[in-house]
């Protein structure tokens, strides 16, 4: 499929959101092209959640980022439906599951996060 741009003023400012509006891109995919940019052997993972701001939306993200060399590349995230709030255990897990599906539990050689994340279930499941 080859893309040629719009060539007018208008469609330019309004061509980049239609277009991503048509186009589906599976994260599993990103993910793997990301990858592709480590070096390799072990990743050491870091999770973590933050907080984004714009104007009156707020965003509350739950990111979990690759680190190997030196490089850092987020690999994962997803938006929790709260407020300001921590993540649980079963957000964690869904999103951690969803990284070693993909990379394989023999690619991660560590996994570091800060204290909002604890619990017995949660231990248990790591």
């Amino acid at each position: 499929m080859l893309l040629i741009p719009p060539t007018n003023d208008a469609s330019n400012r309004t061509g980049g959101p239609g277009f991503f509006a048509q186009v589906h891109v599976e994260p599993q995919a990103v993910v793997m092209l990301m990858v592709l940019f480590l070096p390799k052997g072990k990743l050491h993972l870091s999770l973590d959640r933050t907080e984004w701001d714009f104007g009156s939306q707020q965003w509350n993200v739950l990111m979990l980022t690759a680190y190997s060399e030196g490089v850092g590349l987020p690999l994962w995230w997803s938006l929790l439906d709260n407020n300001s709030g921590n993540s649980n255990t079963q957000d964690r897990t869904k999103l951690l599951t969803q990284v070693v599906t993909l990379l394989g539990s023999e690619r991660i050689g560590s996994l570091c996060a800060d204290r909002e994340f604890i619990g017995k279930d949660w231990y248990k499941w790591l």
